[in-house]
This record gives structure tokens, sequence and C-alpha cells, in this order.
């Protein structure tokens, strides 16, 4: 049986070719299972971020039915014209924080220093009110995107995760694995819309 609440709270401003928007949301969630076993804990996630045509195309210009769809630049690359299309500049930041954990039976993979947590005779797992009992991460992307026509996009990104708590791979699944507390990313994006 799963159990779970959660609000939240989302808001942009757009002025021109600048934007910037944000969500904040808190949740709570329960699991129990038939045998006996239990998984509880609550969560915060949020993101900010902004954005800035260079080339001064308007963001609300593509605002309808409450979301921003696609932009047309207002001159699409040309090199013969000068025309650049479309250049937007953003910055985002997000993050998520999960604590007042709880595990009542072993073999939960949580992020964090196990050597805090707590063992009973049944071999349940307390997580107590400390930093083994909690796990979290902040990413701070800055990307741009250059938008030749309303077919043609680049986009490029590069994004730096700050975790809060060292740990190990999954998927080396070895004792003696160097822990990790950050990663670092770029990534790039080709995309034409048919």
């Amino acid at each position: 049986k799963v159990h779970q609440q959660a609000a939240g709270l989302e808001g942009i401003f757009a002025n021109g070719p600048f934007k910037v928007m944000g969500e904040y949301s808190r949740g709570q969630y329960t699991a129990t299972h038939n045998v006996g076993s239990e998984v509880r804990y609550d969560t915060d996630t949020y993101y900010v971020e902004t954005g800035y045509f260079l080339t001064g195309e308007k963001y609300a210009n593509s605002y309808k039915n409450g979301v921003f769809g696609g932009f047309k630049p207002n001159n699409e690359f040309d090199l013969d014209k000068g025309d650049l299309g479309a250049i937007e500049l953003a910055f985002r930041m997000e993050g998520y924080a999960v604590d007042d954990g709880f595990i009542s039976s072993s073999g939960g993979r949580f992020q964090g220093n196990l050597s805090s947590y707590t063992s009973s005779s049944n071999t349940s797992v307390a997580f107590e009110s400390n930093a083994a009992a909690k796990s979290k991460a902040t990413t701070y992307t800055a990307g741009i995107r250059w938008i030749l026509n309303p077919n043609i996009i680049l986009k490029a990104n590069l994004a730096h995760t700050k975790l809060g708590y060292n740990y190990t791979p999954i998927d080396i699944g070895s004792a003696n694995a160097a822990s990790v507390n950050s990663e670092t990313l770029f990534m790039t994006r080709l995309q034409y819309m048919f």
C-alpha cells in the first residue's frame, strides 16, 4: 500500500526578452508491504530558471494556453543578410532534499553515509536525525540555445551537480569502489523539428 501527498507552487514572469520562472514542492510518502516492511520519507524539490534572448525575441510571443511553445526568430539565420536567428542564454538551479527517512527492512539504498544507520535484531534500519538520514543534491546549469529557424535548433549546456553526501555509484557494486560527491556534464543537441 502506498500513501503519498504533495503540494507545490510554480510561477513565471516574462518581460520582453527576459524571463524568470521557478517551482517548489513538498511531498510525504509512505509505503507498506503485507509482510510488514515499511518505507517513509519526506521530499523537497525546487528549481529557478532565468533566460534572456540576446537577439531581442519576446517570450510572450510564444506563450499560449498557459505554456511556452516553440520560438520563431525575429530574423531567421541567413549569412547573406547578416541575420543570426535567435540566441538565448539561460541559467538554472535545481535540487532536491530527502529527510525523515525510515526503512523497516534491510536492502534499502539511500544516498548517504550508511555507517550511522542503526539496526535492531530483526534487521530493521531506522534513519536517525543526522546527516545519514538525509539525501540531497543541487545542480547548476548554464546553457545557450541557437534557433536558426523554426525547424533547426542547436543547444549546449554545462551542468555541475553537488551532492549533499558522498555515494558509491550503484552499478559498481564494490565495497572498495571510490565514492563521489559531485559531477559535471557537458551536453549538446542538434534538433530538427518537422
